[in-house]
């Protein structure tokens, strides 16, 4: 029995059985020899032509050699596709002193050939991506590994690319379920995302008036105002709120240093309450089309 390292992989040790079979096959001049085996990834490996295959596998040159040397002797051999865990006498056999090898069998001479080594980046960025996200989900996006709770092997854009749902129906369902849960969050920047969402996804919104006409929020800040507006016009609770809220909105389009984010917050906020005609003030306008005549503004 042969003890491969622990980098091998599983095609290079089906493949080396059969590599060890051919070995077998020449040493004692056997005229029919038939090989059995379950792997159906060494068996295509080995029928693939070598220049029109895009991977080249030592192992497999090394098994083709042997065989043209049979070849070359007369001695026929047969390779036989055999189902694993099938209950095949011989197969189970094998596979039971495959197991033993890993703990019982010889130290071989044996180096590690370039694919094998090649795979391993791969896995130990995927494990250790993983525990980087669950480490770090326990501070930051608890919310969002409810719905993403392991690291895709494959990237979103390739689901996409291949016409792959990107969320099924059990995941939208969760995805509802948090935002559902979250509405009742006295936080409003978390309360109007939820609802956001909910009115993205045509789901039901629970009603959150009451929540809205005592929710803490900074008049100063609007950007807060902004969601506070919105996650009302969203859910039909303008009648709920102040009117006092309507003036941090047209403060800052009085500013002449309001930032186009802040000019942006302020008109929807406006616009929230049917306040369309929020522009008929010149120096407001004047004021934004300076912003946008800026070549360092953030909306060119």
């Amino acid at each position: 029995m042969v003890k491969f390292p622990p980098e091998t992989s599983v095609f290079t040790g089906e493949c080396y059985g059969i590599f060890k079979c051919l070995e077998y096959i020449l040493l004692l001049k056997l005229k029919k020899s038939v090989i059995f085996s379950d792997s159906k990834s060494a068996l295509q490996a080995l029928a693939k032509y070598p220049f029109k295959s895009n991977n080249c596998y030592p192992i497999i040159l090394d098994c083709r050699k042997l065989l043209n040397r049979c070849i070359s002797m007369g001695l026929q051999v047969a390779l036989v596709w055999i189902p694993g865990h099938a209950n095949i006498a011989g197969n189970v056999k094998a596979d039971h002193v495959a197991n033993e090898a890993v703990c019982s069998g010889d130290i071989f001479p044996y180096k590690n050939y370039a694919h094998d080594l090649a795979a391993l980046p791969k896995t130990y960025l995927y494990d250790s991506w993983t525990q980087d996200w669950n480490s770090s989900s326990q501070v930051k996006g608890k919310l969002y590994k409810q719905i993403q709770p392991s690291i895709p092997v494959k990237p979103c854009a390739i689901s996409i690319c291949h016409g792959n749902t990107l969320q099924g129906t059990i995941d939208l369902k969760r995805l509802q379920n948090i935002l559902q849960e979250n509405v009742k969050s006295q936080d409003i920047t978390s309360l109007y995302y939820s609802v956001k969402g909910l009115a993205e996804l045509n789901a039901d919104i629970p009603n959150i008036c009451e929540i809205l006409k005592n929710i803490k929020y900074d008049p100063k800040n609007i950007e807060q105002v902004f969601q506070v507006a919105n996650a009302a016009a969203i859910t039909s609770c303008q009648n709920f709120l102040r009117p006092e809220i309507l003036s941090p909105a047209t403060q800052t389009l009085d500013k002449k240093d309001a930032s186009i984010s802040d000019i942006y917050h302020a008109v929807f906020t406006l616009k929230a309450f049917g306040k369309g005609t929020v522009y008929d003030k010149e120096d407001a306008l004047k004021n934004l089309i300076q912003l946008l005549k800026k070549d360092d503004s953030p909306a060119k």
